[in-house]
C-alpha cells in the first residue's frame, strides 16, 4: 500500500471537472479538488469519497468501474479532515500500461494500454494479436488496448469415422446418438472407436481442456425389417426381402427351393447384416403356354414349373395331365419340370405337296421266241474195185453202194423285253397326322412291284439214215460174199435259258418246229464179179424230226406298268413327339 502523504504536502490545483464528458460516476462518488501532482504525469484526477467502513484499496488497484474508467489506477491515498470518509485518488498516467490476462482458451495474454491521438493508424496486426480496440476519450485522444499471446492456439481437432453400413431403411429402428463431454487434458490423435461407435471427434478447447464427441448406436439385436417386391425369376411372384442385424457370427445364409438369394455381411462394427430374398408363397407358380412346331404346325400345350431338386417322373401334379414329363436339374435346390400334351382334335389336316422322286422300274417282257435253223441233206458213195493176187490174177471184185439222207432242226432262244423307266419322276408327298401309331388299314398300301424270272428250253433234233448194199471179195475157196446194211442215227440238242426279273403275265407254252420234210436218196453199183448189181435206197419220211421250245414265266405283280400309272412307292412313318405320328406317303406318276 502506498504511503499516505500529509495534507500539507499537497499543493492546491485547479478544480477538475469529473466525470469526463459522456461518463457517469456511481452515486457514491463526488467531485473534489485533486491533490498536488506533477502536471506532466497527470491525465485525469479522479477522487472518490468512501463512507466509513470501506475496505481500503491497495496501491495500484484498478478503478472499480473499469468500463467507464479504463486505465485508472489508485495512485495516492489522502485523508480529509472533514470527517466524511476516505478519499481515494485515481490517476491515469500518459505512459503505456502493461498487464496480463487469461484468454478464453486459457492462454496468458499481454494487454498493452496506451494513449494515442484520435485517428491514429492501427497497430500492425499478426496472428499473435488476438484483440485490438481503440476507445475515443472525447478529448482528442484514444485509449488503445492490444491483446497479444505468445503463440497461436492450435485448437487441434482429430476424428475417426467408419461408414454407416446399416441399410438406410433400418436406421429408423436403430437411430444414432451423439454424446459430447468436456474433460481436462489433451486430445487423443487419433481417437479410439469403441463398440457401436460410428465416429469419435476430439477437440482441444483450451490449453487445459478438451471436448470429446461420440456418434454411436445402441443396438438391441436382433433387428429385422421386411420389405416386399416383385421378381420375374422362376415364373415370378411376390418376394419378401428380409434384413436382419445381429451379433457378429450368429447368423448363416438361408437355402432352399424358395430362396432367391441370401448373404451375411460383416459390418465391421461387431454386427452382421443378413439379407434374404425369398418367395412369399409355398411353391413357384405354374406357367402355361403353347408350342407350335415350325415344320408341321402341330400345337403342343406346355406347363412349366420349378419343382424341388430330385423330383422324378411323373413329377409334381399340374393342370395338364400327360405322361410326357421332362424334369431337368437346374441347381442344388431346384429342377425345372415341363409337361407337354397335344390335343388330337387340333392336329393339322393332311398336306400334299409336289416333289421329284427317283424310280427304277423293272423291264416288261414282250415275248420269248426261237430262231430255228435246219440241217439236212444226202450223200451217195459207190465203190467198185477188183482184187488181184500177187501174180496179178483177178481173184474177185468189190461192188458196194452206200447212200445217206439226214434231216435236223436247230435253233436259239430270243427274249424280247421293254426296259422300265429309270430316273427322276414327278411325285407328290402327302403328310398325314395320327394320335398314336395308326391302324395299318388306314395307311395307303404301297404299290407292290414283284418282277419274276422265266425259263425257256429249246430242244433240237438231227437224224441221219444210211443204207449200204454190195458184195465182198472171194475167199480162198472161191466163195462169194454179199452184204446189206441199214443205219438210222438220231441226235438231240437241248438249250435252256433263264431270264428276268421282268414284268409279265403268266406264260407256259410249247411250240414245235418240224424239219424240211421227206427226203430220199438212191445209189447202184456196177456189176460185181458175178455180174450182180446192188442198189441202196435211203428214205426219211415227213415228220421224222422236229424241234420244240418250251417257255415258262410266272405272273409278276403287276403284270405291267404303263405310262401315267400312279405308284405309291413309300409310306415313311415318323414318331414325332408326345405320341403323335406323321406318315409321309410318296406317290410317283410313271413318265
Amino acid at each position: 500500500m502506498a504511503t499516505r502523504p500529509s495534507p500539507q504536502q499537497a499543493p492546491s490545483l485547479p478544480k477538475l471537472v469529473f466525470p469526463p464528458p459522456g461518463k457517469t460516476f456511481p452515486s457514491t462518488y463526488r467531485q473534489e479538488m485533486a491533490p498536488q501532482m506533477r502536471a506532466d504525469q497527470i491525465e485525469v484526477v479522479h477522487k472518490v469519497r468512501q463512507t466509513p467502513g470501506f475496505t481500503l484499496a491497495e496501491y495500484g488497484d484498478l478503478h472499480p468501474d473499469k468500463e467507464n474508467f479504463p486505465g485508472y489506477k489508485l495512485n495516492l491515498i489522502r485523508y480529509t479532515d472533514d470527517g466524511k470518509g476516505v478519499i481515494y485518488v485515481y490517476v491515469k498516467y500518459r505512459g503505456d500500461l502493461v498487464q496480463d490476462a487469461r484468454t478464453d482458451v486459457a492462454q496468458i495474454a499481454t494487454i498493452t494500454q496506451s494513449i494515442v491521438a484520435e485517428g491514429a493508424a492501427p497497430p500492425t496486426l499478426s496472428a499473435l494479436i488476438i484483440k485490438y480496440e481503440d476507445k475515443n476519450l472525447a478529448n482528442g485522444e484514444m485509449l488503445r488496448e492490444v491483446w497479444t499471446v505468445p503463440n497461436v492456439f492450435p485448437a487441434t481437432k482429430s476424428s475417426v469415422e467408419i461408414p454407416d453400413l446399416f441399410p438406410v431403411e433400418m436406421r429408423a429402428f436403430i437411430p444414432t446418438q451423439t454424446e459430447a463431454i468436456t474433460t481436462a487434458g489433451n486430445i487423443d490423435d487419433p481417437p479410439t472407436l469403441a463398440a457401436g461407435d460410428l465416429s469419435v471427434t476430439d477437440e482441444q478447447l483450451t490449453e487445459f481442456t478438451k471436448r470429446t464427441t461420440r456418434i454411436f448406436r445402441t443396438v438391441e439385436v436382433p433387428v429385422t425389417l421386411v420389405n416386399y417386391a416383385l421378381t420375374e425369376e422362376y415364373g415370378g411372384g411376390v418376394v419378401s426381402i428380409t434384413r436382419t442385424v445381429d451379433t457378429n457370427g450368429t447368423m448363416t445364409v438361408d437355402q432352399g427351393l424358395l430362396i432367391l438369394s441370401s448373404k451375411v455381411t460383416n459390418l465391421g462394427n461387431g454386427f452382421d447384416l443378413k439379407e434374404t430374398v425369398s418367395l412369399d408363397d409355398t411353391e413357384w407358380p405354374e406357367l402355361l403356354g403353347d408350342h407350335t412346331d415350325a415344320v408341321y404346325g402341330i400345337v403342343a400345350a406346355i406347363s412349366k414349373k420349378v419343382v424341388p431338386a430330385g423330383t422324378t417322373w411323373p413329377g409334381v401334379a399340374v393342370s395338364i395331365s400327360s405322361p410326357y414329363v421332362e424334369i431337368e436339374p437346374h441347381d442344388k435346390w431346384r429342377s425345372i419340370q415341363i409337361v407337354s400334351k397335344v390335343d388330337c382334335d387340333t392336329l393339322p389336316d393332311d398336306v400334299t405337296y409336289p416333289a421329284v422322286h427317283r424310280i427304277d422300274l423293272p423291264p416288261l417282257l414282250l415275248g420269248v421266241v426261237a430262231n430255228w435253223g435246219f440241217t439236212g441233206g444226202s450223200s451217195r458213195e459207190i465203190e467198185y474195185s477188183r482184187v488181184t493176187n500177187s501174180s496179178g490174177t483177178a481173184v474177185g471184185a468189190i461192188a458196194r453202194a452206200q447212200v445217206s439222207v439226214s434231216d435236223g432242226v436247230l435253233g436259239s432262244i430270243e427274249v424280247l423285253v421293254k426296259h422300265g423307266y429309270q430316273g427322276p419322276a414327278l411325285a407328290s408327298i402327302t403328310r398325314k397326322f395320327f394320335c398314336g401309331p395308326p391302324d395299318p388299314s388306314i395307311v395307303p398300301a404301297i404299290t407292290k412291284i414283284i418282277p419274276v424270272t422265266g425259263t425257256a428250253s429249246l430242244i433240237g433234233k438231227h437224224v441221219t439214215f444210211t443204207q449200204m448194199r454190195g458184195s465182198g471179195i472171194v475167199d480162198s475157196g472161191g466163195t462169194h460174199f454179199s452184204s446189206a446194211k441199214d443205219g438210222n442215227n438220231g441226235e438231240m440238242r437241248t438249250q435252256t435259258m433263264t431270264f428276268g426279273p421282268v414284268l409279265s403275265g403268266a406264260i407256259d407254252t410249247t411250240t414245235t418246229q418240224g424239219g424240211t420234210g421227206s427226203s430220199a436218196n438212191t445209189g447202184s453199183t456196177s456189176p460185181d464179179i458175178n455180174g450182180e448189181v446192188y442198189s441202196a435206197i435211203a428214205i426219211l419220211a415227213p415228220g421224222s424230226v422236229a424241234g420244240t421250245l418250251h417257255v415258262h414265266v410266272p405272273a409278276s405283280t403287276p403284270g405291267a406298268i404303263n405310262s401315267g400309272d400312279v405308284l405309291v412307292v413309300e409310306a415313311i412313318p415318323e414318331e414325332w413327339r408326345f405320341g403323335i405320328w406323321v406318315y409321309h406317303i410318296i406317290s410317283v406318276k410313271v413318265p
